[in-house]
């Protein structure tokens, strides 16, 4: 994974800039853009979205679909090469209709916003002592995604 150039981690650095400062940009053209972004580089959801009657270019957030939790069990949605997947983050799979899977090419957008909604939501800095399997054992339930 490369995190300079390119129109990909340009974007990311715009929506890591929005997170740290919301005034940097605003919520609606962020997200109408990023929609844009995803509706040229990533062919499945190009596809629901056409479906759906929904254009590359939207007027407002609200007009931009939401992907249902069944997409990510039944393909593989990211707007980056396959080569560039850094992590995957895997649902449970308590619903009984598989597991779904949600790649990422960088955890800085995520790691940014988890950080950000923690101190907006007021909540304390921590330390916490947080008790999980290590990935490999709870990799080891997850089959892997068919490529249907």
């Amino acid at each position: 994974m490369s995190d300079t150039g390119g129109p990909l981690a340009d974007f990311e650095q715009r929506v890591l800039r929005w997170i740290g400062d919301s005034a940097a940009d605003s919520f609606e053209r962020v997200l109408s853009d990023l929609h844009a972004f995803q509706f040229c580089h990533n062919a499945p959801y190009r596809a629901y979205c056409v479906s759906l009657g929904v254009g590359e270019h939207v007027v407002g957030w609200r007009d931009i679909p939401a992907v249902p939790q069944t997409a990510f069990k039944q393909t593989e949605l990211r707007s980056f090469p396959a080569e560039e997947i850094v992590k995957v983050f895997h649902t449970s799979g308590t619903t009984g209709e598989g597991f779904g899977r949600h790649p990422f090419r960088t955890l800085k957008i995520y790691e940014a916003a988890v950080r950000e909604g923690w101190k907006l939501a007021g909540l304390p800095a921590g330390p916490f002592l947080v008790l999980a399997p290590k990935a490999f054992a709870a990799s080891s339930v997850l089959p892997p995604l068919s490529s249907a």
